[in-house]
């Protein structure tokens, strides 16, 4: 576990209220300290507080109610955040018999990598399971899994072919936080193999992990029934966020002038530190001022736009690197040629290094620092590369995320938006 001390003031403050939690300290519905009384505890300022807190709300952790405090979330909202069942309860449902075939259950040493991801020393020892899960005898998913020991002292003495490894876990280990890793392939044999050697198997999809997002648009909706998806060793797995433009609601200008789709506002939609928004721009008219806020603005579509600010005046159009300019200042919109379709990114000063720009090909990017980093793929979509995961993202689609330093992210597209705000 990372030194406290060398931690970020709102980290430290997000460390000692999950500590509360993990050990059963605050339950469930008890109420938070106040901002104030984190704000003497930890020597920090109320707005170091209050994103830690915000933050802690988005994770589903904990609620925040005007005039009511903070208190601890109901065990169903923490658990509503994950996007994960028990294997045994889909199959049961169904009205089959869920069994499994135990492949290898022991102790072991982490490597340098399993180490980094459970935040361990070198070679620390881990519990590792291998079992094959099937549905009235026939195989349908691969589980591989590592448990640190600390969380289930007993794990390896478990009876797995009573229990499964996520139903043990959920009864016998605090649970704050999850990430999940698929592969796709066949969850049976290969051909020629005798019964009994399971643990010849190769693992489905050896090779790069590759995800298209549904239809529907909603990411992390996996069909875990479907044969066969193997949960991977888990190795640390951004989970993208997908926001479709179409199904936002379109919001008109109170001066009639257009409409606002809002995509991201984030934390919160009343309290936001930074917004994504696409803008339909139909007549010649003012921007909105927004005191306090930076904004990037770039033109989707259309004959592009003259903006008019200070003693300065700017053409933009669909090829136009995208345009920063203070929200507080007034801006005339001109429309160059009809309705423009327009991409809007706001934040909250200090703005730091936000930053948005076109990508046009091949875009490789390491983060120095933890952000919010964000890709909008226009009509033709986007591919985006992290941790030999290869994930399609539709035209017309937001995909964003919390990213920490280190976060090596690429994306390739034939037109789109990368954006990224600090934390």
């Amino acid at each position: 576990m990372a030194d406290p001390s060398v931690l970020p003031a709102y980290e430290r403050v997000k460390a000692f209220v999950k500590s509360q939690l993990s050990l059963g300290v605050w339950r469930p519905g008890d109420g938070v300290p106040s901002e104030a009384a984190l704000q003497q505890q930890f020597g920090v300022s109320r707005m170091t507080v209050n994103r830690a807190l915000r933050e802690l709300v988005v994770e589903g952790l904990v609620t925040r109610t005007q005039g009511s405090g903070t208190v601890v979330a109901q065990l169903h909202r923490i658990s509503s955040t994950l996007a994960f069942r028990d294997i045994h309860d889909e199959v049961a449902e169904r009205g089959h018999t869920h069994s499994t075939e135990l492949i290898a259950l022991e102790a072991v040493q982490a490597n340098p990598a399993l180490a980094q991801v459970f935040k361990l020393a070198s070679s620390a020892t881990l519990f590792h399971s291998v079992m094959v899960h099937c549905e009235d005898g026939l195989p349908i998913q691969w589980e591989d899994r590592h448990v640190n020991p600390a969380a289930a002292p007993d794990y390896l003495s478990a009876d797995f072919a009573s229990i499964t490894p996520t139903g043990y876990l959920l009864q016998h280990a605090p649970l704050t936080e999850a990430q999940l890793h698929h592969r796709g392939g066949p969850a049976q044999p290969p051909r020629g193999a005798r019964p009994g050697d399971q643990a010849q198997y190769p693992l489905p999809g050896d090779g790069p992990l590759h995800r298209e997002w549904p239809p529907c648009g909603k990411p992390g909706a996996l069909d875990l029934s479907r044969p066969a998806l193997q949960l991977a060793r888990s190795v640390s797995a951004m989970s993208w966020q997908l926001v479709r433009l179409q199904d936002q609601p379109a919001r008109p200008w109170r001066n009639g002038g257009g409409t606002t789709r809002e995509l991201l506002a984030w934390p919160h939609s009343a309290d936001w530190s930074c917004r994504f928004s696409v803008a339909e721009v139909t007549q010649n008219g003012p921007f909105s001022r927004f005191e306090g806020v930076q904004r990037w603005f770039a033109v989707l579509s259309g004959a592009g736009v003259r903006l008019t600010l200070a003693n300065q005046s700017v053409n933009l159009n669909c090829n136009s690197a995208p345009f920063h300019f203070d929200g507080a200042l007034p801006v005339d919109c001109d429309l160059l040629g009809g309705p423009t379709q327009d991409f809007n990114l706001m934040v909250r000063e200090p703005a730091g290094l936000a930053e948005m720009r076109r990508v046009s090909g091949l875009f490789k990017r390491t983060l120095e620092a933890s952000k919010l980093v964000a890709i909008f793929a226009m009509d033709k979509g986007a591919e985006v590369f992290f941790d030999e995961q290869i994930d399609t993202l539709p035209g017309g689609c937001l995909a964003w995320q919390l990213a920490p330093p280190g976060v090596v992210v690429s994306v390739n597209a034939a037109n789109a938006l990368w954006l990224e705000v600090p934390l």
